[in-house]
Parts: structure tokens; C-alpha cells; sequence
């Protein structure tokens, strides 16, 4: 309602509260003046932080940048004339104390004393001296002195040159409240008047076939005429109602006379406003979004239909002395299932405003079942205070609040959501400082509702000069459904979320094998050999393992005795003795510190821990039981789970236990620790109400493991697991991206400017870059870590699809890194998420895990992305670059692995699964999870015993659509192929040089379509022709004599039966390992514990067969590799060390056995 003596008479109530709340303090104790942090009308290069006694506290800057630091000031105004004593309330540690400390200067004048060396672990009082003030402003600075956190969270200015301050803030508070408004202001409720239950005068209806929505003209005595709304929705031919005409229907309007750049504590806003009472502009600083401005509430009282489906709401009549005008259209197409609203506001005076949008009451936290404003918010974690998540931080810009089964509204589950029109966002990402709106998941009243506030305060978007307009659009939601079903219509239906990815520059087999180069590449796949693992680009000298079996795998889907010899082995190496996933040879700084507290050089001699038994059984099978030791070390592992970095579930272990010991007392014991994990976590009401840390991963603290519970479940076919891993596949797929292909942003093209791509910094500030010991970025001459803009690789101009650079569908890291808006390409979920799928038919699922993958690699493209760029997609990008995605050397093999696990699931679930090969999990570096392959054969439709085999030049297709997945067997090569074009894709086959002699076979072949019917087709000089529909997959069989299956198909072995004989040796200090993937050759890898404090050089003796050779290994760590081609001889060996004080030792050494010949 805005009738204009009813506005005058609020704004006069407010104004005198606001003058009396001012005007009481100073009476309260007219000489004592008590600044907190939300006191500060500048923060300088201090950040406020949630803390400290009053909830807030001031933090100096990071030390990385001490030149950067500026003062934080304050502005207050002192009544009297006179000396005043300054107590400062300053944190000191114990660990490091004294170290963050700051000054504080008053007018100009540098206080003597120095704060935060008090030496106590807490917030204490320090006397910071007396000054004579005038009356009148007075300017207070924080002066951050030592660049390294320094802590203040209130400043005392007192009369009272004896008193000293309570500890107690309660009591302190009452002496003197704190300075600034935020704290004084009431939260705006919503007036009761508005929800009272009076008779209609009049009534008008939007209705279509789904949805109808009813507006009625009640009277008030006092408050005149004004609009309420009931909302129904159909359900089996019935009208339900979802919003009674007393739950609330009005616009709340917040308004400031200047909104100041805003911040924010972690993911939340914190607002920086001045409103005008009278003559006095006074601060707000708050983040509570209701107390950030003053509060208009706006009640309709006029209503109309302006034209089929839509209605018009109008308020008061408005005269010139009115700030705003404002106008609402409800409107309802036929077919829609949700009603758009459109807010249009014409500002007749300059100033900041935004509007809080909202359908229907509060719920209390006892009577909704799971909220979502993603990614931050589900389930139940949901902040105790009104707090806004900004467009920034929204995966989705909604806020929805679901009800359980047999609810105040129905027997069915309930969701209400407010939804933002996806046609008000703009195009290309948004970031902190380009936010146009934000969700809050609580009503003033304290209650759950998603709120949407538009446009943000503290944006450019909230600030308007007289005669400006602005409109906003969202969706009113109502579903008898639960919050998924409420979520995939919202992104399906409103964000037009579906399969909307096609290959582009490659196909996704070539993204596999030109990622197979690059991993091969020792520069630029920043390989360390004598490390034996990649670069970790964080720090300096560091390597990283971050998946021990994507070589191997390769190595069994190739037989490419390169990626054995130089990557696979060289792995499994790494694997057995290097402790931790990290690993560092050298005592050097620069970067992170993943090591800290750890003696360098690192030692080595134990196999690393955050792997467990299904890393080093599975690693096993790999071996085909040639190498029974990884076996062995996996099963002395396996009484309890290690996460090093990762989630992995206490049922894991067991559950390997079962497959390689086939006792069903693991299984038992598994099932028991899985039901626990399913009660704590998947549906424990402490996980899903604690909202997890702002620097964890999602993928690790959001929602429960995934892998894990697909694992048990395809064990032992229980529902209530297979449930589990659904619950969690929805909860994964809300914390992917989904504004960006709505309307025709998807379809119109996207010009790339490379001046305009390049003007916004890309990982500024970061120490990163390492390639070893010498930092590297991508772009530059060796050696040189110049930025994007300054590269020696130029940024190509395109005009590209619009669809093709879009963030839909890609996930997040974590809060912290999400800052910069930074989308992650490493969704090793993308396979399970397939594998999810075909398990349960949820076809959206599927959706998640294409838009994750499909045309978007040419090779590996790094890890992050936060711009509109195609140039990562391209096969020459980690050669070429420049760098705007961070390229993670350690990260290759789980990239590459993450291809091949999408495409063997993608094709799994086509064929409905009638195209199967089975798979060992992978898990233990932070979220990096993945099923591997090559170790068994598999299925083919009818085809039994075929093996996995993709490599480049198997086959040739002539379109880039086309992904595929070969197979083979003695005498039969079988190939899957999907079309991922959005149109029937006709093909010509050409079998490659690798099908060798058979590449020119002319002959019959068996077409299988999708669901396995199966015709003739003709193969014609090693060519064939196929139609494959929009988005579908055909496969052929055809018999080509000379194709042979792998060496390794040959090799029997017993999964549960360790056999070591000769295949591990122990000697002083040290282990040899038999390492065999292969029946006609082994590796012998041999090693001493030795550090290069004490050992300058190892010699290694050694005999094969008859034939004497040595090995000097002049660096730590003191290990080397020996191929032996002739599994037929022994491998004997002695190990002669040089000291650093010249002396040598003898150790007597060992032989190994190949078991092959047995």
C-alpha cells in the first residue's frame, strides 16, 4: 500500500526512532564512545571477518603484499572538548606472539603504544594513552604496522581516564553502545494488517491448465483497500492450493541514499550503506539484508487485467513528492506450470534501492524438510541469520523450500521456490564485483523462504539517478514434488539445461590420445624422472601423484611399451615407496607448503598412504597377478581406511576385502559400516545441516561419495544403496552450473575480443607456475611466468557458437577458489555420473555428465576457467597456450583418465549396458575418483571375451562428431560409435594403420543398432558407411583375422591367492620389486633409504642371466629401474654405497623371479 500519508507518517516514525536511538546513546554516557568494526567507514586494506566478542572482527592483510596496507578509519563525532583516554581490544596468539601487530593514529597524531603484543592467545584491553580531542569529528585510524593479520575488534574512546573497559561486551555496551546505525536498526516485518483474513470485494483470476492464481480486493478500517493472492495448483484434476490469501503478497523496498562498494565475510554480502533521516546521513554496515537499507513495505491495492494471462497490481496514487513509482504484472501463458512476476520502478529521485522479492509465508525450522539456494546452500544448511548469497556464489539463482510427505498442504511431497527470469542475468560470468542480485534463504521474521534481492546492493546496478527505470522478472514456483523434482524443472524448464554440447574442434578420442602425448611429454607434461611423477605447479621442487594407475591403464589399452617404460612403471615406483602423495627431493621454498612439518628431503621406503587396497589390488589385477606384491602391501593396509586428502568411507576397504578374499565376512562387515554411513552421513541430520568450510571442496564435503556407494551397491544389488548414491547424484548435480543457455544465448554467436578476454587478471598474486625448480607459465619462454596479457603467445580473436564457450554444466572447487568466479574442467564425476544413469534412469544425470565433457577438450586444458574463452579447447593449447586456466602437470593423468571413464560409461549406458567392462575403483587423491579398465575383458552385446583397445589409428572417421570405443579379440575388432551432433550424422569408417595388415579387409560385417539389433553391413577395402541418429550410438562387429588380443589376455591368475615367491626382495636399507605387467618381460626396481646428508652415490651390481652389468645412481633418491626382456632369467644384485665422507659400504643383495614362468 503507498498511500502518500501513510508513507509520510512511516518515514516520520522511522526517522524520529532512528534520531532517538542516535541522541540516547550519547545520553546513555555522553563520554565514552565505543567503535567496533562495522563503526569504520573505510576498511582500507583490512577485510572484516566474522569473530571476535561482538561477532565482527578487522584483519590486517595478507603478509604476501605488505606494501598494499592502508588504514582503516573511522569517523567520530566527540560532544565535548577534552582528554579522553584510547583502550584498544586486540588479538595476540601464542603461536608466533606478537607478530600481528598495529598502531592506531588519532588525528594525525601516531599513538606511542603498539597493540597486539599482549602475548595472551585472546582479544585483550590495551591502554593506548590519552589525547585531547575537540569536539566536533574526530578521525581514528587502524594503522597495520606489520602486515601479517593483525586483529581489532573494538576501540574505546573514554572521558573516563580511571575507568577501564568490562571484558563483558553486554555490559560495555550498555555504557556505551557502539557507533553507526546497523546495530539499532529493527528488521522490517511484514505488516499484519496485509495478512488479515477480510471478505473480497472483488477477485481476478489467472488460470491455465496447471496453474491458477487468485487475486482479491479486501478493505481495511484503517488501511484502506489492498490485494492478497491464493495460488493453486492442479493434481490429478484437482485444484490443490499451495498460498492461502493471509500468507504474505507484497515487495519489500529497501532504500539508501548512497550504497557504498560492497564486500564480503566469506561467500556472504556485507553492506556499506548511508541513509538520509532528516538532515543526518548515517552509516549501515551490516549483513543482515534487511537492516542493510530502509525498508518500504509495498502492499498493492489496485488490480487490473491488462490482456489475456496477465494481471496488472498497482499501489498508491503517487504524487510529485514520491521517490519512486512502482508497478507489478503477474503473468500466466497457457502450458506454463509457474507464473512470472515483472517489477517496473521509475525513481523519481537519485539514490541506491533493491527490492526483496518473495511468494507465500516463512517456514520454521522444525517444518521444512531441505532447503536450496545452490551450491552453498542444501539440505538444511542454512545460516541462522538473513544473510544474502550473491549471483557470484548461485550455481543456480534460486531459492526453494521443500516440505516432506503429508504437510499442511498435501499427502505428497512439497516445493516452493522463487526463481530469478533467467532473461535478467547477463551473459558470460559474473563475478564479485559484476553481481546483479542475490538469494536469502530467511524472511524478517527469522523463518525459511528463498527471498530474491535485486538489483544488489553495493553494486553499480542498485545506484539510480532521477527519471532512471529498472525491472525485474522471476518465477513463482509451486510443485507437489520433492526438491529434485523442483530443481530439474528449474534448470530443465526455465534454463533450458539439456544435452546441448557437440564435439567442436575434436572428437573426444583425440582429446584421449593427444592428452596421452602430452602426458608422455616430459616438459610439457612437467614429468620429473627422477622424482618419478609430475610437477606439482604450486610449489617449488614438489611432485604429486594424483592418480597411480591412469599410465598402466593406458599402457593396457595400447601396448604401448613407451608409456610402460617411461610413465606406468616409473609410477608404480612412486607408489611404493614415496609415503605421501606428495613428494619433495630437495629443502627449497617458493609456493605452497604441502609438507610442512615434514623433514626434506622427503624420505622415501614406504608405499604412500592416502592409497588403500583398492589402488594396490587393483594395480594387481593390472598386473594380471604377475606382481603379487602390491596385492600384498594393499591387504596389510586394509584394517582401516587412510584418507590422506579425500572422503573415502569406512566400508571401502571391506568391501575390497570381499572381492580379493571372496570371505563373506567382509561383505557382512561392509554392509554394517556402509548402513552406519548412510545413517551418519548420507541421511545424518548433522552432515546435511552443517554447512561445510569455505576453503573445503565441494566434492569432498558437500554430499557423500559417490564412488563408494555405486561400488557397494553394484556388489550387492540392495536398493537402499543404490538409493543413497541417487540422493547423492542429486546433490551433486545442483552444484553445477546452469544460467547460460537460456533464451538464444546459446544459439546467437559469441564474438572472443582477445583485448576485452585479457583485460580481466587471471590467477594474479599466486606464487605458482613451478615447473621443478624453475617457474614456468604457459605462453612464455622457459623460465618466464609473465601474465596472460604480457605473454609471447598472443590470444587468438573467434567468433564461435555461443553455446560452445558456455560454463553450463561445469563445477567448483571450493568457496575459497570460487572467488575469482573460477569454474573447474576436472569433474571426475562425469563417469560415475554416466554409470548413475544407466542405474537408476535418471536421465539427467546423464545431462550433468555430457555438459561436463562433451566439446570441450582437444587435449588437457587445465584446471579452471572463469571467462568466455575457446582457446583451451584446442590440441595445441598446453604446447601453445597463453595461460587462463592453470595448467596442473599433476593433474594430466586424472584428466586423461576422466575422458576414458565418461566414454566406457557413456557407451555402457547406450547399449544398456549391454557393452560392459568391468572396472576397479580408483580413489584417494582429494575428490579425484575413477573406475579403471584393461585389466579383464569384457562384453560386446552378443561378443563375450573382448578387450578394451583405444588408440589413435584403429580407426579413422571422417566427422569429428563421432566418439567411439573399440574392442578386440582374437580374429575380431568392435567399435562403438556415438554421434554427439544435434542432427543424423552419415559417416565413412577407415580402419587405421594399427589394424596392420587387416586395415584393407573387404567383407561382411555385423551392424548392432543402440538397443542391439543387430543387420549385415558391407566393408569395403577397409571402409564402411554408417547413419547414426541425432545423439545416438551404433557398433559394429567385424572379423578381421589378423587382429590379435593383448600379450596380457594369455595370463591366468587367482585374485584371492597371493603367490610372492621371488617377486619382492629385501636387503639393508632398502627393497627390490619385481614389476610385471606384461608376460614377456619384467622390470626390476631396486632402492636404499639412504639420505644425501649421509650417501653421495649407489652402485648397483647386477646380473641377468649370465650377463654382469652396474648402475651408478649419483642423486637422491638413491633407486633405479632395470628391464629385463627375458622373463626366463633372474635378476640377481649387490649394492656398493659411496659416503659423503668417502667411505664405502657393501650390502649384500637379493634375486628376483618372474612368476610368469611358473
Amino acid at each position: 500500500m503507498r498511500m502518500s500519508n501513510f508513507r509520510c507518517y512511516v518515514l516520520l516514525i522511522l526517522a524520529f526512532s532512528f534520531l532517538y536511538t542516535y541522541a540516547q546513546k550519547r545520553e546513555v554516557n555522553q563520554e565514552s564512545y565505543f567503535l567496533v568494526p562495522e563503526s569504520f567507514c573505510d576498511f582500507g586494506s583490512w577485510r572484516i571477518e566474522t569473530g571476535g566478542d561482538l561477532g565482527y572482527t578487522l584483519v590486517g592483510v595478507n603478509p604476501q603484499s605488505p606494501r598494499s596496507a592502508s588504514p582503516a578509519i573511522a569517523k567520530i563525532g566527540i560532544k565535548n572538548t577534552g582528554e579522553y583516554r584510547i583502550w584498544v581490544h586486540a588479538r595476540d596468539f601464542t603461536y608466533q606472539p606478537g607478530s600481528r601487530y598495529f598502531n592506531l593514529m588519532v588525528n594525525d597524531i601516531l599513538s606511542p603504544v603498539t597493540f597486539g603484543k599482549h602475548g595472551k592467545n585472546k582479544y585483550q584491553w590495551t591502554d593506548g594513552g590519552i589525547y585531547n580531542l575537540k569536539a566536533g569529528e574526530n578521525i581514528v585510524k587502524l594503522i597495520d604496522t606489520s602486515a601479517f593479520y593483525a586483529r581489532c575488534d573494538g576501540i574505546l574512546i573514554t572521558a573516563d581516564l580511571k575507568a577501564t573497559p568490562s571484558d563483558d561486551y553486554e555490559t560495555l555496551i550498555k555504557q556505551a553502545p557502539p557507533e553507526g546505525l546497523s546495530k539499532n536498526m529493527e528488521s522490517q516485518l511484514f505488516p499484519t494488517w496485509a495478512k488479515a483474513d477480510l471478505l473480497p470485494e472483488n477477485s481476478l483470476i489467472l488460470e491455465n491448465s496447471r496453474v491458477k492464481v487468485v487475486f482479491y480486493q479486501v478493505k481495511d478500517k484503517k488501511y484502506g483497500k489492498f490485494v492478497q493472492n491464493e495460488i493453486y495448483i492442479k493434481d490429478n484434476g484437482q485444484w490443490i492450493k499451495v498460498k492461502d490469501k493471509t500468507e504474505e503478497h507484497g515487495y519489500l523496498m529497501l532504500k539508501a541514499a548512497k550504497s557504498c562498494t560492497g564486500h564480503w565475510i566469506q561467500d556472504y554480502a556485507f553492506f556499506n550503506q548511508l541513509i538520509s533521516v532528516g538532515e543526518t546521513m548515517l552509516p549501515i554496515k551490516t549483513d543482515n539484508v534487511y537492516k542493510s537499507a530502509l525498508s518500504t513495505w509495498l502492499i498493492p491495492n489496485g488490480m487490473e487485467r491488462i490482456a489475456k494471462g496477465k494481471v496488472l497490481l498497482t499501489f498508491n496514487t503517487f504524487n510529485e513528492n514520491s521517490d519512486e513509482s512502482i508497478s507489478v504484472i503477474w503473468q500466466l501463458d497457457e502450458g506454463e506450470a509457474d507464473p512470472k512476476v515483472t517489477l517496473d520502478a521509475i525513481f523519481h529521485k537519485d539514490g541506491a534501492y533493491s527490492f526483496g522479492l518473495f511468494s507465500g509465508r516463512e517456514y520454521a525450522d522444525d517444518e521444512y524438510e531441505s532447503a536450496l539456494a545452490p551450491f552453498r546452500i542444501m539440505n538444511k544448511r542454512i545460516p541462522e541469520a538473513p544473510k544474502l548469497i550473491t549471483e557470484h556464489y548461485l550455481s543456480t539463482p534460486m531459492g526453494s523450500v521443500s516440505l516432506p510427505v503429508n504437510n499442511t498442504i498435501s499427502q505428497k511431497p512439497f516445493t516452493t521456490a522463487i526463481v530469478v527470469d533467467p532473461g535478467c542475468l547477463a551473459r558470460g560470468y559474473v563475478y564479485r564485483e559484476t553481481a546483479r542480485m542475490g538469494i536469502c534463504m530467511r524472511g524478517p521474521e527469522g523463518g525459511v523462504r528463498g527471498n530474491l534481492f535485486a538489483p544488489l546492493l553495493g553494486s553499480e546496478y542498485c545506484t539510480f539517478k532521477a527519471g532512471s527505470k529498472y525491472r525485474i522478472s522471476y518465477y513463482v514456483i509451486n510443485r507437489l514434488g520433492d526438491w529434485f523434482d523442483t530443481y530439474k524443472h528449474i534448470a530443465q524448464d526455465i534454463f533450458n539445461v539439456h544435452d546441448y554440447r557437440s564435439n567442436y574442434y575434436t572428437s573426444l578420442n583425440e582429446a584421449i590420445y593427444n592428452t596421452t602425448d602430452l602426458m608422455m611429454d616430459d616438459r610439457y607434461g612437467g614429468w620429473d624422472p627422477v622424482d618419478k611423477a609430475h610437477y606439482n605447479m604450486e610449489e617449488k621442487d614438489l611432485t604429486s601423484v594424483a592418480n597411480p594407475m591412469t599410465a598402466m591403464q593406458r599402457y593396457l589399452l595400447t601396448e604401448n611399451e613407451e608409456i610402460l617404460t617411461k610413465r606406468a612403471i616409473p609410477t608404480v615406483a612412486n607408489l611404493l615407496t614415496r609415503e605421501r602423495l606428495h613428494f619433495k627431493r630437495f629443502d627449497s621454498k617458493g609456493g605452497a607448503n604441502y609438507l610442512g612439518g615434514v623433514k626434506k628431503p622427503a624420505s622415501i621406503g614406504k608405499p604412500i598412504q592416502g592409497y588403500n587396497l583398492n589402488v594396490f589390488g587393483g594395480l594387481y589385477e593390472m598386473s594380471h597377478g604377475l606382481t603379487p606384491s602390491l596385492l600384498a602391501i594393499g591387504i596389510d593396509k586394509a584394517d582401516h581406511v587412510i584418507n590422506q586428502y579425500g572422503n573415502i568411507p569406512a566400508f571401502s576397504n571391506d568391501l575390497s576385502l570381499y572381492h580379493y578374499t571372496g570371505e563373506e565376512k567382509y561383505l557382512d562387515l561392509a554392509k554394517k559400516k556402509a548402513d552406519k554411513y548412510l545413517q551418519e552421513v548420507v541421511y545424518g541430520n548433522k552432515f546435511n545441516a552443517e554447512t561445510p568450510g569455505f576453503s573445503t571442496f565441494i566434492n569432498i564435503s558437500y554430499y557423500p561419495n559417490l564412488a563408494s556407494l555405486l561400488d557397494i551397491y553394484q556388489i550387492t544389488k540392495e536398493q537402499r544403496y543404490l538409493d543413497a548414491a541417487i540422493r547423492t547424484g542429486q546433490l551433486l548435480s545442483t552444484t553445477v552450473w546452469v544460467p547460460g543457455i537460456d533464451g538464444n544465448k546459446g544459439t546467437t554467436p559469441y564474438v572472443i575480443n582477445p583485448k576485452k578476454t585479457l583485460e580481466r587478471p587471471f590467477m594474479l598474486g599466486h606464487n605458482f607456475w613451478w615447473h621443478g625448480s624453475k617457474q614456468w607459465r604457459l605462453g612464455n619462454p622457459y623460465g618466464v611466468i609473465a601474465p596472460p596479457r604480457e605473454s609471447k603467445v598472443s590470444l587468438e580473436g573467434d567468433t564461435v557458437p555461443g553455446w560452445l564457450p558456455a560454463r553450463v554444466g561445469l563445477g567448483l572447487e571450493q568457496c575459497s577458489t570460487f572467488n575469482e568466479a573460477l569454474n573447474i574442467y576436472m569433474n571426475t564425476w562425469a563417469g560415475d555420473m554416466m554409470k548413475l544413469a544407466a542405474l537408476s534412469g535418471e536421465e539427467y544425470f546423464a545431462v550433468v555428465a555430457k555438459n561436463a565433457i562433451i566439446g570441450r577438450f582437444g587435449n588437457y586444458a587445465g584446471y579452471y576457467q572463469n571467462r568466455y574463452i575457446t582457446h583451451q579447447m584446442r590440441a595445441n593449447y598446453p604446447y601453445k597456450g597463453p595461460d587462463l586456466t592453470s595448467i596442473y602437470f599433476h593433474h594430466i593423468p586424472v584428466f586423461l583418465t576422466m575422458l576414458e571413464d565418461f566414454l566406457i560409461n557413456q557407451v555402457w549406458k547406450m547399449s544398456n549396458m549391454k557393452i560392459e567392462f568391468p572396472a576397479i575403483r580408483q580413489q584417494g587423491y582429494a575428490y579425484f575418483n575413477s573406475n579403471q579398465y584393461g585389466f579383464k575383458s569384457g562384453r560386446f552385446y552378443d561378443i563375450s571375451d573382448v578387450w578394451l583397445w583405444n588408440d589413435r589409428n584403429i580407426i579413422e572417421p571422417d566427422s569429428k562428431e563421432i566418439n567411439y570405443l573399440p574392442a578386440r579379440k582374437n580374429g575380431l575388432l568392435a567399435v562403438a560409435l556415438v554421434n554427439e551432433a544435434d542432427q543424423v550424422t552419415t559417416t565413412t569408417i577407415t580402419l587405421g594403420a594399427n589394424i596392420g595388415k587387416g586395415r584393407h579387409f573387404s567383407g561382411k560385417g555385423v551392424l548392432y543398432e543402440q538397443d542391439g539389433t543387430k543387420k549385415v553391413i558391407d566393408v569395403c577395402n577397409g571402409k564402411f558407411t554408417i547413419t547414426i541418429p541425432p545423439k545416438g550410438m551404433q557398433s559394429i562387429a567385424i572379423p578381421i583375422p589378423t587382429i590379435k588380443a593383448p600379450q596380457y589376455a594369455k595370463v591366468g591368475y587367482n585374485r584371492g591367492k597371493v603367490q610372492m615367491d621371488k617377486t619382492i626382495a629385501m636387503h639393508s636399507r632398502g627393497k627390490a620389486y619385481l614389476l610385471q605387467f606384461n608376460p614377456n618381460e619384467y622390470f626390476a626396481y631396486v632402492y636404499i633409504t639412504d639420505l644425501p646428508k649421509d650417501t653421495k652415490k649407489m652402485k648397483l651390481h647386477y646380473k641377468v642371466g649370465k650377463k654382469r652389468s652396474t648402475i651408478e645412481v649419483n642423486q637422491y633418491p638413491f633407486e633405479t629401474i632395470v628391464k629385463v626382456d627375458d622373463i626366463t632369467k633372474d635378476f640377481s644384485y649387490d649394492i656398493e654405497i659411496l659416503k659423503n665422507d668417502g667411505s664405502s659400504e657393501s650390502i649384500q643383495g637379493n634375486t628376483l623371479k618372474s612368476l610368469a614362468i611358473r
